[in-house]
């Protein structure tokens, strides 16, 4: 929950306007790692109004994505038809689960092991997250490989903007998965 590791000390990728691809305030920013046996995902909220954060969700699989919280969407293989939805809030609460095409819903009875760090600082709050490949029926990707992925923030009650995204979906709902992005699995190092 607190972002000193190596590997987040790089910028980051900055969130935008979920509906336009524009900056917008207050800064938003994401990282993803990986190794051979899980992704990581971390995320840096700046939040001016932290005592106005929306906190309802208590256990795992409760309405999380309500609160300011962070979605992470990835679909590794088999896209569009599945992918997986992970959705932290600022007090660490998880809801997970599998959306496949045919489903009407997602599939929350799939708790994947998930671990998560979340910190509330005076100015905004951080999580980190760890997600395994085998919680979601996965090989490791190897470098070159490419998975589609979106960030989403919900900033609910701290004041306007949002929501943020990693890739833009146009004013279409966050699942909607041919606005994920790509995410290119590479050895981190500059060019």
């Amino acid at each position: 929950g607190v972002l000193d590791d190596g590997c987040w000390q790089r910028d980051g990728i900055r969130l935008v306007n979920k509906f336009d691809g524009k900056p917008l305030e207050p800064e938003s920013r994401a990282w993803m790692a990986w190794d051979d046996d899980a992704l990581y995902l971390a995320v840096e909220f700046d939040e001016p109004e932290m005592d106005k954060l929306k906190l309802t969700a208590v256990k795992r699989d409760d309405n999380a994505w309500a609160d300011d919280a962070v979605e992470f969407f990835l679909s590794a293989r088999g896209f569009p038809d599945e992918y997986l939805q992970i959705v932290v809030n600022a007090d660490g609460v998880v809801f997970d689960g599998i959306k496949k095409e045919t489903a009407p819903a997602t599939d929350i009875d799939v708790d994947m092991p998930v671990t998560v760090k979340s910190t509330k600082l005076a100015d905004g709050w951080q999580a980190e997250m760890k997600i395994p490949y085998d919680g979601f029926d996965e090989k490791p990707p190897k470098l070159g490989d490419v998975w589609r992925v979106n960030i989403i923030r919900n900033r609910r009650d701290g004041g306007q903007g949002g929501p943020f995204a990693f890739s833009p979906t146009m004013g279409q709902g966050h699942h909607n998965r041919f606005f994920f992005g790509e995410v290119e699995f590479t050895t981190g190092e500059k060019k």
